[in-house]
């Protein structure tokens, strides 16, 4: 019987696509290899992503960096509602939980900035 084997890099990258397309959100925190890419040469959670797969479950943590001025709630919920159906119409996989952190909040001045 032939397999489908779904690589941990293909689902990070549904994460990462699912999160990217919530309004408000920016990016993903990328904590400070950032800024300092020596501390973080075991290359752990490169896009702000992280996940853990047991028994076909997935539970989710995103670091994100979000717009000023949006509702933040709303952000976090909007997050996970679209991991969550992405993930699950597009793998045999459940998802038990998404946590989302917000790692900074970025005003519009300073985006048009950059």
């Amino acid at each position: 019987m032939s397999k489908v084997i779904i690589s941990e890099e293909a689902i990070e990258s549904m994460i990462l696509n699912a999160t990217l397309g919530v309004e408000g959100v920016l990016d993903t925190w990328k904590g400070f290899e950032e800024y300092i890419p020596y501390m973080n040469k075991d290359r752990q959670h490169p896009h702000g992503i992280d996940f853990m797969l047991a028994d076909n479950k997935l539970t989710i943590t995103v670091f994100v960096i979000v717009k000023y001025d949006y509702n933040l709630k709303k952000i976090g919920e909007e997050i996970q509602n679209q991991i969550k159906s992405q993930i699950e119409s597009m793998t045999p996989f459940t998802v038990t939980d998404v946590n989302v952190i917000i790692e900074d909040i970025i005003a519009q001045d300073a985006i048009r900035k950059k």
